[in-house]
């Protein structure tokens, strides 16, 4: 009950704000972050497979880097996991230029190690997902007792005082005198 306590101090301290926005927003964009690393890694898996799909992954791949970077969660690390996947789109579009410009003798070379670059960073956005759940479940085992407390708190306080309950509980809240 202590962290029930504290919690309950943190929502009067907070002056009217609602302190479980920050759970919220937490979750809420934890689990579109988890979402859009997958996809992101399929479309990698997709460019990986053959240079030709380049074209049609492309806007797929920046569309999920810019997801990445709109979202804002430092437990994630979500601004340099944006930067790092920036920095490696990069390398990527300059592999295939090179490519498109090369002559035939140099394509296959080319095209190894633009698949090399592609599955390299796919393994990175995997990785970036494991992480991403293990960072929502160890903060959900935490947060999972404190926010149901609180709410139970929240509710039998909501029930006694709606209820007319006063007096009737040997938790009872104070009765004030008539004045």
């Amino acid at each position: 009950m202590a962290n029930v306590a504290a919690m309950a101090r943190s929502i009067v301290a907070s002056g009217g704000e609602n302190v479980l926005d920050d759970y919220y927003t937490f979750y809420n964009d934890g689990k579109w972050m988890v979402t859009v690393a997958r996809k992101t890694s399929s479309v990698l898996s997709a460019m990986a497979g053959s240079i030709s799909d380049y074209a049609v992954s492309l806007p797929k791949l920046e569309e999920c880097i810019g997801y990445v970077s709109d979202v804002s969660l430092d437990e994630m690390g979500t601004k340099s996991c944006a930067k790092e996947l920036g920095d490696r789109l990069s390398g990527l579009k300059s592999k295939y230029s090179e490519w498109e410009k090369a002559d035939d003798s140099e394509k296959a070379g080319l095209s190894d190690e633009y698949r090399k670059m592609a599955m390299d960073m796919k393994e990175y956005v995997d990785a970036f997902e494991k992480s991403c759940v293990n960072m929502v479940r160890n903060r959900y085992i935490e947060d999972e007792e404190n926010v149901r407390n609180l709410l139970d708190v929240i509710h039998e306080t909501g029930s006694f005082v709606m209820n007319g309950n006063a007096g009737n509980s040997e938790n009872s809240v104070p009765q004030l005198e008539k004045r």
